[in-house]
């Protein structure tokens, strides 16, 4: 008996010491929306574009916001100082991905680069794509990006009513080709409508580490014959697309490995050094995974930067004939804008970096986890708790830039050079410390010679409603993983004879 009554005493001691520093540990935890018990703050989670109410969050708690989903801590991060403290000056801890049951290991984008956890396989894709977009890889890369732009400068050319596709088909034509050594044919349509499938309904089907699966893993085996079983259908539905763009073109690569007839390309650089390193077993799926990754994460992004631009352009016009006339100045008509003549374009550079700003294609980022227990500013900050990145809070900040609201671009022409670095929203748009996109200057490259050419040769006007008035269009935008433009009615056309020539010659000479 005497021994029953020590252990119950010894229980409920164990039991009171660990309430007890429970509330401890919640006094330190940073400032944030009071939680409910077990379900945390999942209820004041709005379904669409969560990163704005984020942003109130912090106007009320601060840069730093803390959350609780179900058992899990979430860190919102809406200041750019704060991100630049954790993710990257500690980034040694806070470089880590929660598991993504949803879009990694439900929709099939597992094991690439951008949802792998810290670790050596992390680390391994990281330098094949450190090396694969070095500055003397995109020298070889550029030639593509001049081909391929011009073929879509012809295309919009002569069906503009399907800019949109033309795009999406320049930004997946490049990437193919740099993943795979694949230049896209006419026939390679099925592909590319598959790809974007993939790609776009991924983006809508759920953000990352956002969905209830994320939380409660097991969920990926709920029956679908059960109500609310959606979620999984849907799924499964994108699965099927997904894993036809990661296979097809690997396999095909491989294919053409055997016979001989293989063209350079990431996956084939990659593959011949596994074999010359015996290393082919252990990291042939890390390879396939890895291009895989850069046709997904990489055609989204750059779609939806493209269209921001075309967009900005056709509501704001004053800014679209300014850029224009400095292209006409600085390049003259009777040649296309290439990347020698960026860094003479700085007006050109402000409406990128606007466009950036404004609408930022990740909103959220992709969530970071904290290896380990951590203390900032006298805040505790729980192990393997959600870490995200507010980029479109810290691209609205009222601090950091004057009417945030507004599209202005001249803000970047007046911005001074002591505090340059936190102005420049490619310093926080593709990421932070070890996580910070590896393919941000191709992103940048690819750009600015379709838009930049697009500009050079085409008239990007408003459309006329019945009465022959301008229809102004709105900035509203998706909500999901990433955002872009919604569709939206505008007119494009060749802006002289001379612009056609020169247009129908560069498609012919590339």
């Amino acid at each position: 008996m005497p021994s029953l009554i020590t252990l119950a005493f010894l229980v409920v001691s164990f039991l009171f010491v660990r309430c007890l520093w429970g509330r401890k540990a919640s006094a330190r935890l940073p400032p944030g929306p009071r939680p409910l018990p077990l379900l945390g703050n999942i209820h004041q989670l709005p379904k669409d574009h969560p990163q704005m109410a984020f942003a109130e969050w912090g106007k009320k708690y601060g840069g730093l916001v803390h959350a609780k989903i179900f058992g899990t801590s979430m860190l919102i991060i809406n200041s750019i100082n704060v991100a630049r403290d954790l993710m990257d000056k500690r980034s040694s801890i806070y470089s880590g991905r929660p598991r993504f049951a949803f879009v990694a290991e439900m929709l099939g984008w597992e094991n690439g680069i951008v949802v792998t956890d810290y670790n050596d396989n992390w680390r391994k894709q990281r330098r094949w794509m450190v090396e694969a977009f070095s500055k003397t890889a995109l020298t070889n890369i550029r030639p593509i990006l001049r081909r391929e732009s011009c073929k879509a400068l012809s295309s919009i050319m002569n069906s503009p009513q399907s800019w949109k596709e033309h795009i999406a088909r320049y930004t997946g034509s490049a990437v193919l080709e740099i993943a795979y050594g694949h230049q896209a044919t006419p026939e390679d349509g099925d592909f590319f409508e598959m790809s974007e499938k993939a790609t776009v309904m991924t983006a809508e089907a759920g953000s990352a580490g956002g969905m209830l699966v994320d939380f409660f893993p097991l969920l990926k085996y709920y029956p679908l014959w059960l109500p609310g079983s959606g979620f999984k259908a849907n799924a499964l539905k994108v699965r099927s697309f997904v894993r036809k763009v990661v296979e097809i073109p690997f396999n095909n690569v491989k294919k053409q490995m055997a016979m001989g007839t293989a063209k350079p390309s990431l996956t084939t650089n990659l593959l011949e050094e596994a074999y010359r390193k015996g290393t082919l077993d252990e990291d042939e799926g890390d390879i396939r995974d890895a291009a895989a990754g850069l046709y997904g994460a990489g055609t989204e992004t750059t779609n939806a930067t493209m269209t921001t631009f075309i967009l900005a352009m056709v509501i704001h016009q004053d800014v679209f004939k300014k850029v224009q006339e400095e292209i006409d100045r600085v390049v003259g008509q009777d040649r296309l804008p290439d990347v020698q003549d960026k860094d003479s374009l700085p007006y050109f550079k402000c409406v990128f970096l606007e466009v950036l700003r404004y609408l930022s294609p990740v909103p959220l980022g992709i969530p970071h986890k904290a290896s380990k227990e951590d203390l900032y500013q006298g805040y505790l900050i729980p192990k393997d708790s959600f870490i995200l990145g507010n980029i479109w809070a810290m691209a609205h900040d009222e601090e950091t830039y004057s009417q945030p609201e507004l599209f202005l671009p001249e803000r970047f022409l007046e911005m001074d050079q002591s505090d340059g670095t936190i102005l420049d929203p490619r310093t926080y748009t593709f990421g932070f410390g070890r996580r910070i996109c590896p393919g941000k200057e191709l992103a940048e490259e690819s750009i600015f010679i379709l838009i930049s050419r697009i500009i050079a040769t085409m008239n990007i006007s408003r459309a006329k409603d019945e009465k022959g008035r301008d229809i102004v269009p709105s900035f509203d935008i998706t909500s999901g993983l990433s955002c872009h433009p919604k569709p939206f009615d505008c007119v494009i056309t060749p802006r002289s004879p001379r612009a056609i020539r020169l247009i129908s010659e560069a498609a012919l000479s590339n």
